[in-house]
Order: structure tokens, then sequence, then C-alpha cells
């Protein structure tokens, strides 16, 4: 069932549904929290879907939700990639820029070859010197 749900939420995402995306990628979360269900393959969709969240909220300009879901991604996995350059990219949109490249620089620590994160790092820095 949770699969489909995710499913469901990346197509909607890809057709640029948010709010169908988002709906989708929170059954799939609070049905494995309800469920209990406490599998290696349960935690690792969870901690999926609760980034793909974040990433909705960050396309759907809702920054501080952006970082909600990150962190809860990062509470179950502190070197997340993908979260900590989505929580840099929010704060960055909310002008709070220390923070942003607090949250770059550990994503950068955790895959130095990431040329995404290199790039939104050295963007912030080119913002922080203006």
């Amino acid at each position: 069932m949770s699969q489909k749900w995710k499913e469901e939420g990346n197509t909607a995402f890809k057709t640029g549904d948010f709010a169908k995306a988002l709906k989708s990628y929170k059954l799939v979360t609070e049905y494995l929290e309800m469920d209990m269900k406490d599998s290696e393959e349960a935690r690792n969709m969870r901690v999926l879907c609760l980034g793909n969240c974040a990433l909705v909220y960050f396309k759907s300009k809702d920054n501080k939700q952006a970082v909600a879901y990150a962190d809860m991604v990062l509470e179950n996995d502190k070197t997340n990639v993908k979260a900590l350059f989505r929580k840099g990219q929010a704060y960055a949109a909310m002008g709070e820029l220390s923070q942003a490249q607090e949250s770059l620089e550990l994503a950068l620590a955790a895959e130095p070859g990431n040329t995404g994160v290199q790039a939104e790092l050295k963007s912030l820095k080119i913002k922080v010197r203006q």
C-alpha cells in the first residue's frame, strides 16, 4: 500500500500537482508510523517520503515546512545529503544565510563530490558577500 501511495506522489509531483503529491507522501509516513512498521525497508520508505515532503514544500515556497521536514529526515539519518541540501536551500530562500551555509557545508562534508551542493554553496557565498 505504501509503495502505491509513494508512486502516486511521484506521479503527482512530476505533473506539478504538489498538493496531491504531499497528500500521498504524508499518507505513506502516517501509515508506516501507525502500523508500527519497524523494518529497515519501512524506515527507509518513511525517510524517503519525509524528504519528498521537504522537496514539495520547498517547491511550493513553504520554506519553514521544508526545513521542518528536512529536520525529520535528519532525525533518522544525520548525514542525509538530500535533506541537508534541501534545508540549506530553504534557509537561503528565507534569507537565513548562516544556517543555509551550515547545512550546505554539512551536506558537502557528507558527499564532497556533489556538484549540486557545490553550486548552491558557491551561489550562497556570493550572496553573503553582497
